[in-house]
C-alpha cells in the first residue's frame, strides 16, 4: 500500500505544529503508557515527512499505514464523542462511488446530491475539464453559473430542503455534519441557507464564506504551482484558481439571484423550500444559544 504525500520546505514548521497538535491531543485523551506508544508510531511519520530531501515521496511503510488508519479513526472516535448522528454527504452519486464516506457509529448517512454531476468540478481532473480551463475567464463563469444553477435546479431545491428536514429532525444534545468534495461551493450554498434561517447578518454569512480561501491558500497555491512545473501556462492556472476557490462575487451571483425572484432570503426559504415560520423558530431553538 502507498501513500503519497506533498510537502514543500516552507511549510515544514506548519506540519512541525501539526504533529505537536496531535501530540496534544493524544495526551489529553490517553494514558501515558497509551500516550507513549503513539508517540513512537506517529514520530517516524513526522521525520518521514519533514526531512525528506524530494519535493514529493511515496513511501510504502507499516508505520505511515499504521499512522493513517489510527488517525482515521481517532476523527471517527471524535465524531462519535460529539456525537454527530446526522451525516449529510452533498456529492454526485460519482463522486461518492470514487470515495465513500467513513461514517462514526454514531452516525446515520444522508445522500443528497445537489446535483447529478460534478458541476462544481471539485473532482475532475485537468484533462476531464480541459476544453473549460483554455479559454481566459472560463473558470469564473462557470462558477457564477454553478452558484445560480444551485439557486433554480430541481435536484439542489431536493437537496437542501431535505437538509433542513433533517436539521430539524435533530436531537439538541446531538451534531449534524455537511459537506461535498471541496466544502466551499454546496456546502458554501447549505451554509448561507442554514445561517440565514438562523437570521445571521449577511455581511457576517460572507465573511465566514471567504475564510475558505484564507484557510486553504497554502495547500492552493501549491497546488498551482505544481500545474506551472507541469508546463501549464497563466490561462489555465488562473481557471484552476477560479474553480479552486470561492469569490465574493460567486455567492453575490446567489443573493442577487434570490433577491430577484423571491425579494429577500427569507421568502426564499419559506416559499422555495417551504419552511414554515415554526420551522425557522424551531432551527432557532436547536441551533442557536
Amino acid at each position: 500500500c502507498k501513500v503519497k504525500r506533498v510537502i514543500s520546505k516552507k511549510n515544514m514548521f506548519e506540519t512541525f505544529l501539526i504533529f505537536l497538535l496531535i501530540l496534544i491531543v493524544i495526551f489529553n485523551n490517553y494514558k501515558y503508557a497509551t500516550l507513549l506508544k503513539h508517540v513512537i508510531i506517529v514520530l517516524p511519520i513526522f521525520f518521514l515527512l519533514m526531512f525528506s530531501r524530494k519535493s514529493a515521496i511515496a513511501i510504502s511503510s507499516p508505520f505511515l499505514i499504521y499512522g493513517a488508519i489510527w488517525c482515521s479513526t481517532f476523527i471517527l472516535s471524535t465524531l462519535a464523542a460529539i456525537p454527530v448522528t446526522i451525516d449529510i454527504d452533498l456529492r454526485a452519486p460519482e463522486e461518492v462511488k470514487q470515495a465513500p464516506d467513513k461514517l462514526p457509529q454514531t452516525a446515520s448517512y444522508y445522500h443528497l446530491p445537489v446535483f447529478k454531476s460534478d458541476e462544481t468540478d471539485a473532482s475532475h481532473s485537468d484533462e476531464e475539464i480541459m476544453s473549460r480551463i483554455l479559454k481566459p475567464g472560463n473558470g469564473y463563469q462557470h462558477m457564477l453559473d454553478v452558484y445560480r444553477r444551485m439557486v433554480e435546479v430541481p435536484t439542489a431545491k431536493a437537496a437542501y430542503q431535505r437538509m433542513f428536514e433533517l436539521l430539524l429532525s435533530n436531537n439538541p444534545t446531538q451534531a449534524s455534519l455537511f459537506h461535498c468534495t471541496a466544502g466551499k461551493d454546496r456546502t458554501g450554498m447549505a451554509a448561507y441557507l442554514i445561517l440565514s434561517a438562523l437570521q445571521v447578518p449577511e455581511e457576517t454569512i460572507l465573511k465566514d464564506y471567504l475564510l475558505t480561501n484564507k484557510a486553504t491558500q497554502s495547500f492552493r497555491e501549491q497546488w498551482l504551482q505544481m500545474l506551472r512545473d507541469k508546463g501549464e501556462n497563466e490561462v489555465v492556472v488562473e481557471n484552476r484558481r477560479a474553480l479552486g476557490s470561492v469569490s465574493v462575487d460567486y455567492l453575490n451571483q446567489t443573493i442577487d439571484l434570490i433577491n430577484t425572484n423571491y425579494g429577500n432570503v427569507q421568502n426564499y426559504l419559506t416559499e422555495y423550500f417551504d419552511l414554515s415560520p415554526t420551522d425557522l423558530k424551531q432551527l432557532q431553538q436547536l441551533y442557536l444559544d
